[in-house]
């Protein structure tokens, strides 16, 4: 068989990467299915490691997270996981906001996030438009309305690339991909309403 074989059949074995969130351990863990084994442990990912998406051929992982920074407010924190390396390949702070949600475009070529903003006393939130490969952004799409910046929960795409948003009190905010416009669609969805 030789070790190009092994190396092949190690890489396309079953593996679950799970993000803890626990103040003993902030972390990614690899998990091996087929012997449910942890194989490794990737660390560096912020102080509450949360939600994640992968691309389509699971070769990276998005996830978001949040840095308690002493002194200031806290960061909104995406991190790139390379799940061949098994390790953090980039990162970006987003905003001022306990990031819990990411979700990324149809084509893989975009990473949404929430992103809160204070500038001179006024409080501002909207939903960050990252580069996938770089997390350069691209753009924010403000958000506003009743209770938005308070609930602002999820953010799931649409097939057709639309972004939704979920947290205002009037209803979901939905996002044009190409032109970023926002308008105001379905039932109001708040912190506790899952939107896939």
């Amino acid at each position: 068989q030789g070790p190009g074989r092994a190396q092949r059949d190690a890489a396309a074995a079953p593996f679950a990467f799970v993000s803890l969130s626990d103040p003993s351990l902030r972390a990614v863990r690899v998990i091996d299915l087929e012997t449910m084994a942890i194989e490794t442990t990737i660390g560096n990912v912020g102080d509450e490691p949360s939600r994640m998406v992968a691309n389509a051929d699971r070769t990276l992982i998005y996830l978001s997270s949040w840095a308690d920074v002493p002194g200031l407010f806290n960061e909104g924190q995406v991190y790139v996981i390379d799940t061949r390396l098994r390790r953090v390949i980039a990162s970006r702070a987003v905003g001022i906001k306990q990031n819990r949600t990411i979700a990324l475009s149809p084509d893989g070529l975009r990473v949404y996030t929430w992103k809160l903003e204070s500038v001179d006393g006024v409080t501002t939130i909207g939903v960050a438009v990252l580069d996938a490969i770089t997390l350069a952004e691209i753009a924010v799409a403000p958000i506003s309305g009743p209770s938005c910046i308070q609930f602002a929960s999820q953010i799931a795409v649409a097939p057709d690339g639309r972004i939704v948003a979920a947290g205002c009190d009037d209803g979901l905010r939905i996002i044009d991909p190409v032109t970023f416009a926002v308008s105001i669609g379905g039932l109001a969805a708040r912190s506790s309403s899952p939107v896939y």
